[in-house]
C-alpha cells in the first residue's frame, strides 16, 4: 500500500501525491489554473447521461425510467464511496463510470455464453462453504453486479463495507437483487469460477481466490482493452495468472467453450527496472499496436505486460510518465515514430523542456478532429476510432493513483487462512493418496505461516507466500516418497529450509500448532546450511522439480570459497561475476552477462551469480520455475525490458545468488528475495569440530594482540582487530584454519590429533602474523611467548620492505612461478622509475607496474593480465597492480582476484608447463579505512602487510625492542611485575636485576619524575606542597629499597593511576591512544624535545601520567591522610593500602576529574577538606572521610530495614537496637568491615586504638568547632560521644553511626548554643563548658544541657548595669530573647 512506502514529504507518502513531476519552469507558472473537480451533483448528472446512452443504445431495454434511477445511484454511490476511503481507493473519476458501463454491457452481451456455464457451476459449487443464491437474478442485475466487481470491489480489501453500501440500493426494483449483500460476493465468486475452470492449471497449482481472481480480472480487462494495474505482495499469483493466460489464450485451437468466444491474445512482456526509460516502454506500445493492427480486432488484441511496474517508479528519468497518453489514447497521443526515440528520450529527460514537450504534443493533432464534442454518442464514437493494446501492470505496490487511475486496480491483501488451506490442497492435488495424508496438517501449516509471516519486519518481509508454497510441495513430495503423514523431524526441516535455520520464532510458531507432533521432539540443533544446499543441489526423486534457486547469503564472500570447496568439487560451475569497473555498467554488458546465463540454462550448468544486481530483474521468470513444456522440453522468457527472449531450460540446470547480507537487506527488492531458497551461509558453517577449535584458539590469540586501551565493547571486537590485523574480520580466524588445513593436508595414522593440531595452529597464527601491523608490536611487554612471536615477526618475517619479502619468497621456493600475492600497505603512490629499477635489481627479475584506475572495462584489465602470463619466460616477472582502498570498493577488490584467477586457470589450460608470472596486489589502506577494509582470504594467494612497501634503506629504522601498546597497557604490565616481585621476593624466587631486564617501565622512576609537577598543579591553601612532595617522595624511595609497604603503595598507586589512564584513553579514541608511539615517531617537535626515540616516548609516559599523579594525590590526601601511610604502624598502613586498592571505598573516576566542557583533564586541582564547615584537621583513620559516607550509606539501609521489621513485631522491638543490629551485620559484610576484621585478627591493641581514631576524625567531620581553642572543644564533644556509646554499647563504626543520628540533635543544639555565646558576647562560653566537663566527667551526651544552663545563668541581670537605662534594657531583654531561641 502507498502507506507502507518510506518516501515521504513531510508526512505525506510518496505514493499518495497524484502526480509526480518536476518543478514547474518560472516562466510558465503565471499560466497555472486550478480547475478543481466535479462537485457530487454535476459529475450524478454525467453519470446519469452516461447511464442513460447505456440503457437506451447500447442494450436497448424497456422502461428505462426506473432503471436509470437505479443504476446512476448506484454508481454514484460506489463513486462517493470510494473518496471516503484514505489510501490509493479514493482516487475515481467519470473514468470509473465509463470502465464499469463498458464492462456491464461486455457481461450483458456473453450471456448467453456465460449462462449456462455458471448455472453448472452454482450446481457442482452449491455444497460448498460459501452459500449460492437459488432465487434467479435478471440480466442486468448480474451484468451490473460483475461490473461493480471488477471495478471497485476488486480495488477493495475490506469489501463488506462495500457490499452492504451498494445493496441497499441493489435489492430496490426494478433490479431487486435479494439474498442480502453476500449475494453480490457470491455471484462474483461464482463467475470467477467459471473463468478458471475453463482453463488447464498444470498439476501442483492452487486454485486460490486470488489465481480466481486475478485470471477473472485479466482475461476481463484484456478483452476489453481496459488498462489493469494487479498490485500485491510477492506470492499472490500475480506472474502465475498471466502465465495461465498467456499460455490459454495463445492458440484458438487449444482454448475451451468459453475461451473459443473471447479474443486472441499475444503477450509483450517488459520487465521494469530502476534503468527502465520512457521511449523503451512507448517502442514496446508501439510494437503491440503494430501487431494489433495487423488482426482483426474483434477476434485478437495485443497485450502489453509491464512486470514489476513498481521498480521503473522509483527510476530517476521517471519512465511511467509515458504510460499517462499511452493508456489513454495509444502511441498516437504521444506523436511517436522509430525515428523519434532521441527526440523522446531528449524532452522526457530535460526539466526545463517537460512542459513545452506536453504542449508541443497536444498541438499535433489530427486536423480533422472536432474542436468540441458535447455528444456523449459522439465521445464514445471517437473512444473506439483509437488503435489501443491492452496493458497489464504488475507491481508488488501501489503506483500513484494518476497512472492507476487510468485503469482497473486490483489490490490483493494478506490471504486468509482458508485461502491458503485452499492453495495447499491445489498444491497436493497430483496425488490423491499423498493429499489425504496431508490434508489434516493444512490449517495448522496455514495458522503458522501467518503466526510466522506477522512476526517479521514489515518494512522487509524476507519470507513471503512463496516460501509457504515451497513448504507445502516438500512436505507433498516427503509424502509421496514415503508414502506417510509427515512427522516432526520433517516438518521442521521443512521449515528450516524454507523460513530460515535461525529463525527460531518461525520454528515455535509451527510448533505451536503443531504440538502433538513436536511433543518429545526438542528443537533440532545438528542440521546446517550446508545440508540443506546439498539437498537443494542434489535433490532426491519428486523434490526436483521442487527445489527453487539459492540465494545465499554471506558476509566477507565466504559462501564462493565454501561452494566450491565443499558441495561443487566434482562439477565446475559458470561463476559470473558482475563487472565493478566504470565502463561496464551500460546495458550492453548487462545483456552479455544474460547470454552467459542463458548458454548454461540450455547445457544444465550450475551458474553462481555475483554482484549482478543489473541483471537480476531480468531472470524473474526464470526464478519462477514456471515452464513452458513443448515435446519434453521446458522453456521460459528471460530478458530485460521490451529485449526478452524464450530459452531452453535444461533439467540439471540451477542457479545460486551469492551476495552480503547486508547488501540484501538494503538492495535486495522483495520481489527477488521472495522467489529465491534463501540460507546463510558463513565459514562457520563448514567447519569441523577440530577446526572450530582451533579456530577458537586463533581468535582468542589474535585477541591477546590488542592493545589493553582497546575499547572492548560488546560487538565491536572485530573492528578493533582489524587495526592489529590488517582486513581482519570475524571470518579471518575460520578461513585461515580451513585454509591452513588444506596446505597442511589430511591428518596421517601417524600423527597424533594434538601433534597435528599444534601444526595447523601453528601454521595458522603465522599466516596471521603476516598480516599483522607493526603497531601492534611497539612499545608493549609480554609474556616469553610473545617475545617468540615478536621476534617472528621482525626478524623471520618482512614487514617494512617489499623487495625483501619476495627475495624471501624466492628462497623459500625455487620454484618462483605464479605466485599470487596481496599486499596490504599504509604507503601511498606508484614507486618512480628509480624506484622500480632498484626494485628490479634487487630482484633479477622484471617488474611490471600498473593501477587500477588506469583501466575502464574487464576486457581491459583482463586483456592485461592475460598478456603478462602469456609472455613469461623461464624467469618469470613481477606485475605490481596498485590499488587504492579509499576509491575502490571491496566487491571491486574481489572482482579483481576473480579475473587474475580466471586468467591464469585459463593460461595454465592451455599453455601447460609453462612458467608464470608473479602478480602483486599492492593495496593502499588509509588509516580511517581500516574498518571498512577486509581481507579476503583464498587458497593459493598469500598475504601480508608491508609498513613501507618501496622502503629506502638507507633511512630504514629498526622498532625491534618496543611492543605497539597504549601508555596504560605499558605502565600496567610494569606495575603487575613490580607487584611479582614483591610476592615472590619473600621466597628469594627473584631478583632486583631480573626484574629490571623484564619490565618494560620502571613505574617508581616514572613517579618520581613525575611527583613535583603533579603536585605544583594542586591548588593548597595551606601551601602544604612539600609535605606532599616529601612524603610521596619517602614512599617511593622506601620502595627502592623493598620496603613491602612501600612498594605495595607504589603497586597500588601505579594501578590506579593505570585505570585512570584506561579510562582517558577509552574516552579520547582507542585508536588514537594505541598509535601514540606512532604518533610521537611522526612529531617532529617532540623528537627535537626527546634527542632519541625512546626519550620522546619517555616524556610522553610523563605527560600522561603527570596530570592523572595529581589528581590521585589530591585524593588521597585529604585531610594530610598520607600522614597516616607513613606514621602508623604496620597493620594500619596496612590497612590503608587495602583502602586505597578497593575501588568500592575510594572510587578514583576520570569523569570526575575532567572538565564538562572541554571533555578534558582540568588544569588546576582542587583539595577538599571534610571537616564540619570546611574546617582543616589531621586524619588519624585511614581515608575516614570515605569510610563515613559508605557508613552513611549503610546506615540508611539499615534504618528503612529496621522500621519494616518493627512494623512487622508489632512493636515488640526498638528502632534503635534493631537498626544497630541491622547495621552491624551490614557493616560486617561489608568490604570494610571485612578488611576491619582481618585487622582485628591479627592486632586487637591496634584495631581498638584505630577505632578510637575513627571517632576523633568522625567528630570533626561532624562537628565545627566555635571557641578559640578547637582542639580542647573537639576533645570534649568526643569524650562525651564515647561515654554516650560506651555506656550502652561497644564502641566500633556501627555504634558510632547508629547512636550519633539518634543524639545527632543535641549536637547540632550545643554547637547553636555556642554560637549563640559568642554572638551574644559571651566568648569564654565554650571554655566555661571545657573546664565545667575536667571537673565534672558527663555520663553521656549531655553536653547541650550544661551549656543551656551556662548560657541561662549569663542571663542573669545585673541591676546597675542591665536596668541603668532604656538601652541597656533593650540589651538584656535582645540577649533574653536569643537565649531563649536556642534554649
Amino acid at each position: 500500500q502507498g502507506k507502507e512506502t518510506n518516501q515521504t514529504i513531510g508526512e505525506t507518502p510518496l505514493r499518495h501525491l497524484v502526480y509526480r513531476v518536476q518543478p514547474l519552469p518560472e516562466s510558465m507558472r503565471r499560466f497555472v489554473w486550478d480547475f478543481g473537480q466535479l462537485k457530487p451533483e454535476t459529475e450524478k448528472l454525467y453519470i446519469e447521461q452516461l447511464v442513460k446512452h447505456f440503457l437506451e443504445c447500447t442494450i436497448s431495454i424497456s422502461n428505462v425510467e426506473p432503471h436509470l434511477r437505479q443504476v446512476t445511484d448506484v454508481l454514484a454511490a460506489s463513486q462517493a464511496f470510494m473518496r471516503q476511503k484514505q489510501d490509493e481507493c479514493s482516487f475515481v473519476s467519470i473514468r470509473d463510470v465509463k470502465r464499469t458501463l463498458s464492462v456491464a454491457k461486455w457481461f450483458y452481451e456473453m450471456h448467453e455464453i456465460l449462462k449456462p456455464l455458471l448455472d453448472d457451476a452454482r450446481i457442482r459449487l452449491s455444497g460448498s462453504l460459501w452459500k449460492l443464491t437459488r432465487k434467479r437474478v435478471s440480466l442486468l442485475a448480474t451484468s451490473i453486479v460483475l461490473a461493480l466487481g471488477v471495478c471497485y470491489h476488486a480495488r477493495l480489501q475490506d469489501r463488506h463495507s462495500y457490499r452492504n453500501c451498494v445493496y441497499k440500493i441493489l435489492r430496490l426494483a426494478p433490479l431487486a437483487l435479494a439474498g442480502g449483500p453476500e449475494v453480490i460476493e457470491n455471484e462474483i465468486r461464482l463467475c470467477q469460477e467459471v473463468f478458471l475452470d475453463q482453463m488447464k492449471l498444470p498439476p501442483g497449482i492452487g486454485r486460490s481466490r486470488a489465481l480466481c481472481e486475478n485470471v477473472f480480472m485479466m482475461v476481463v480487462c484484456i478483452n476489453l482493452q481496459i488498462p489493469l494495474f494487479l498490485v500485491g505482495k510477492p506470492g499472490s499469483s500475480k506472474n502465475l495468472a498471466k502465465d495461465i493466460i498467456k499460455a490459454t489464450m495463445r492458440d484458438a485451437e487449444n482454448k475451451s467453450t468459453l475461451f473459443r468466444q473471447l479474443k486472441q491474445v499475444q503477450v509483450l512482456s517488459y520487465q521494469c527496472s530502476k534503468k527502465s526509460t520512457a521511449p523503451s516502454i512507448i517502442k514496446l506500445f508501439q510494437s503491440a499496436e503494430r501487431i494489433q493492427e495487423t488482426h482483426d480486432s474483434n477476434a485478437f488484441t495485443a497485450c502489453v505486460v509491464l512486470d514489476e511496474v513498481g521498480l521503473a517508479e522509483d527510476s530517476p528519468h521517471m519512465p511511467l510518465k509515458a504510460l499517462h497518453p499511452l493508456l489513454d489514447e495509444g502511441t498516437r497521443a504521444v506523436g511517436y515514430s522509430e525515428n523519434s526515440e532521441e527526440a523522446v528520450s531528449s524532452r522526457l529527460g530535460s526539466r526545463h523542456e517537460a512542459t513545452a514537450y506536453a504542449i508541443d504534443t497536444i498541438r499535433r493533432k489530427p486536423t480533422n478532429e472536432p474542436e468540441l464534442c458535447t455528444d456523449v454518442a459522439e465521445i464514445l464514437a471517437q473512444s473506439k476510432t483509437i488503435t489501443k493494446a491492452s496493458f497489464l501492470g504488475l507491481s508488488n505496490w501501489a503506483l500513484d493513483p494518476a497512472k492507476m487511475n487510468r485503469g482497473v486496480l486490483v489490490n490483493r491483501g494478506i490471504p486468509v487462512e482458508d485461502d491458503l488451506i485452499e492453495c495447499s490442497r491445489g498444491i497436493c492435488s497430483g496425488d490423491r493418496n499423498a493429499q489425504q495424508l496431508l490434508r489434516p496438517s493444512f490449517r495448522g501449516l496455514a495458522k503458522a505461516y501467518l503466526r510466522a509471516y506477522h512476526s517479521q519486519d514489515s518494512e522487509k518481509e524476507c519470507y513471503g507466500l512463496r516460501d509457504f508454497y515451497s513448504l507445502v510441495k516438500l512436505l507433498y513430495s516427503g509424502c509421496l516418497r514415503y508414502g506417510e503423514a509427515p512427522s516432526w523431524p520433517q516438518l521442521e526441516y521443512a521449515v528450516k529450509r524454507n523460513f530460515g535455520i535461525q529463525n527460531n520464532y518461525c520454528i515455535q510458531a509451527f510448533r505451536d500448532c503443531f504440538p502433538h507432533l513436536a511433543l518429545g521432539y526438542h528443537t533440532q540443533s545438528l542440521t546446517s546450511s550446508m545440508e540443506f544446499i546439498r539437498d537443494n543441489l542434489s535433490p532426491q526423486g519428486d523434490e526436483a522439480c521442487d527445489s527453487r534457486y539459492l540465494l545465499l547469503l554471506t558476509e566477507n564472500n565466504a559462501a564462493l570459497q565454501i561452494l566450491r570447496q565443499e558441495i561443487l568439487t566434482s562439477d565446475e560451475p559458470e561463476i559470473i561475476y558482475g563487472s565493478c569497473f566504470r565502463r561496464d555498467q551500460e546495458y550492453t554488458d548487462a545483456c552479455q552477462q544474460l547470454r552467459r546465463i542463458k548458454v548454461c540454462m540450455a547445457t544444465g550448468r550450475t551458474v553462481i551469480l555475483l554482484n549482478l544486481d543489473k541483471v537480476y530483474e531480468g531472470l524473474y521468470d526464470v526464478l519462477n520455475q514456471y515452464y513452458v513444456h513443448h515435446k519434453g522440453r521446458r522453456f521460459v522468457d528471460m530478458g530485460l525490458g521490451s529485449d526478452r527472449v524464450t530459452c531452453q531450460v535444461h533439467r540439471d540446470f540451477r542457479v545460486i545468488i551469492i551476495a552480503e547480507q547486508k547488501h540484501v537487506n538494503e538492495k535486495f527488492p522483495i520481489a527477488l528475495i521472495s522467489r529465491l531458497e534463501k540460507h546463510y551461509l558463513s565459514m562457520t558453517s563448514v567447519l569441523s569440530a577440530s577446526q572450530i577449535t582451533s579456530s577458537k584458539q586463533l581468535s582468542a590469540w589474535a585477541r591477546s594482540l590488542e592493545t589493553p586501551s582497546t575499547d572492548r565493547r560488546q560487538g565491536d571486537s572485530d573492528s578493533h582487530l582489524a587495526e592489529v590485523f590488517m582486513g581482519y574480520h570475524k571470518d579471518t580466524a575460520d578461513t585461515i584454519v580451513m585454509t591452513v588445513e588444506n596446505e597442511v593436508g589430511k591428518k596421517d595414522e601417524k600423527t597424533s590429533q594434538q601433534e597435528y593440531d599444534r601444526r595447523v595452529f601453528t601454521k595458522a597464527y603465522s599466516f596471521l602474523l603476516q598480516i599483522a601491523t607493526p603497531e601492534t608490536f611497539v612499545c608493549r611487554r609480554a609474556s616469553e611467548h610473545f617475545k617468540q612471536v615478536q621476534n617472528a615477526y621482525f626478524h623471520d618475517q618482512e614487514h617494512f620492505s617489499l623487495a625483501k619479502y619476495l627475495k624471501n619468497l624466492q628462497k623459500e621456493s625455487h620454484n618462483m612461478s605464479g605466485l599470487l600475492v596481496q599486499v596490504a600497505t599504509r604507503s601511498r603512490g606508484m614507486p618512480s622509475m628509480p624506484q622500480q629499477q632498484i626494485l628490479e635489481k634487487q630482484l633479477k627479475r622484471q617488474v611490471t607496474v600498473t593501477s587500477l584506475g588506469d583501466y575502464d572495462t574487464e576486457r581491459e584489465f583482463s586483456i592485461k593480465c592475460s598478456n603478462f602470463y602469456c609472455s613469461s619466460d623461464s624467469n618469470p616477472g613481477y606485475l605490481l597492480i596498485h590499488c587504492d582502498s579509499l576509491y575502490y570498493s571491496q566487491e571491486m577488490l574481489s572482482f579483481v582476484v576473480h579475473i587474475i584467477q580466471e586468467e591464469k586457470r585459463a593460461v595454465s589450460q592451455r599453455e601447460r608447463g609453462r612458467s608464470l608470472g608473479n602478480v602483486v596486489i599492492v593495496i593502499y589502506v588509509p588509516r580511517e579505512n581500516d574498518s571498512l577494509f577486509s581481507t579476503m582470504i583464498r587458497s593459493a594467494w598469500r598475504y601480508v602487510y608491508i609498513d613501507d612497501v618501496y622502503r629506502d634503506p638507507k633511512r630504514a629504522v629498526s622498532v625491534s625492542k618496543v611492543m605497539g601498546c597504549t601508555i596504560s597497557s605499558v605502565i600496567g604490565k610494569a606495575n603487575s611485575m613490580l607487584q611479582s616481585e614483591l610476592e615472590r621476593q619473600t621466597a628469594g624466587s627473584i631478583t632486583e636485576s631480573m626484574v629490571c631486564s623484564e619490565a618494560a617501565i620502571d613505574v617508581e622512576t616514572v613517579l618520581l619524575e613525575s611527583v613535583h609537577t603533579a603536585v605544583s598543579r594542586i591548588d593548597d591553601p595551606e601551601q602544604q606542597s612539600n609535605r606532599r612532595i616529601n612524603n610521596v617522595l619517602f614512599l617511593i624511595d622506601r620502595s627502592r629499597n623493598h620496603d613491602p609497604v612501600s612498594k605495595s603503595f607504589v603497586a597500588v598507586l601505579v594501578d590506579r593511576v593505570v585505570t585512570l589512564l584506561k579510562a582517558e584513553e577509552n574516552r579520547g579514541g582507542t585508536e588514537r591512544a594505541s598509535l601514540w608511539v606512532q604518533s610521537t615517531g611522526m612529531d617532529t617537535l617532540k623528537l627535537q624535545a626527546g634527542g632519541t626515540f625512546s626519550e620522546a616516548l619517555w616524556r610522553e609516559v610523563i605527560r600522561a601520567v603527570t596530570p592523572l599523579l595529581s589528581e590521585i594525590i589530591a585524593y588521597i590526601d585529604v585531610d594530610n591522610n598520607l600522614e597516616v601511610a607513613l606514621n602508623a604502624s604496620v597493620y594500619v598502613q596496612s590497612l590503608w593500602l587495602d583502602f586505597f586498592s578497593a575501588s568500592g571505598i575510594t572510587p578514583l573516576k576520570h569523569e570526575d576529574f575532567s572538565s564538562l566542557e572541554h571533555r578534558t583533564l582540568r588544569d588546576r586541582v582542587p583539595v577538599a577538606s571534610y571537616g564540619f564547615g570546611g574546617h582543616h584537621f589531621t586524619a588519624l583513620f585511614p581515608f575516614s572521610c570515605r569510610v563515613k559516607s559508605r557508613v552513611d550509606d549503610m546506615l540508611s539501609e539499615a534504618a528503612s530495614q529496621a522500621r519494616q521489621r518493627v512494623k512487622d513485631t508489632s512493636g515488640q522491638l526498638t528502632i534503635k537496637s534493631v537498626k544497630l543490629e541491622i547495621l552491624r551485620r551490614i557493616f560486617d559484610k561489608s568490604d570494610i568491615g571485612v578488611l576491619l576484621h582481618k585487622l582485628v585478627t591479627k592486632s586487637p591493641g591496634d584495631s581498638k586504638s584505630l577505632i578510637r581514631d575513627y571517632l576523633n576524625d568522625f567528630v570533626h567531620m561532624v562537628y565545627n568547632p566555635v571557641s578559640e581553642d578547637p582542639k580542647s572543644e573537639i576533645q570534649m564533644v568526643f569524650m562525651a560521644l564515647e561515654n554516650e556509646i560506651t555506656s550502652n554499647q561497644r564502641l566500633d563504626i556501627p555504634s558510632i553511626h547508629s547512636i550519633f543520628q539518634d543524639i545527632q540533635h543535641f549536637v547540632d543544639s550545643l554547637q547553636r548554643m555556642l554560637s549563640y555565646g559568642i554572638r551574644l558576647g559571651n566568648r569564654f562560653l565554650a571554655q566555661q563548658l571545657i573546664k565545667r566537663c575536667q571537673t565534672e566527667t558527663p555520663s553521656g551526651m549531655v553536653l547541650d544541657a550544661m551549656c543551656a544552663t551556662l548560657l541561662s545563668s549569663s542571663c542573669c541581670p545585673v541591676p546597675a548595669k542591665d536596668f541603668s537605662d532604656w538601652p541597656s534594657c533593650k540589651q538584656w531583654l535582645k540577649k533574653v530573647q536569643f537565649c531563649r531561641l536556642t534554649v
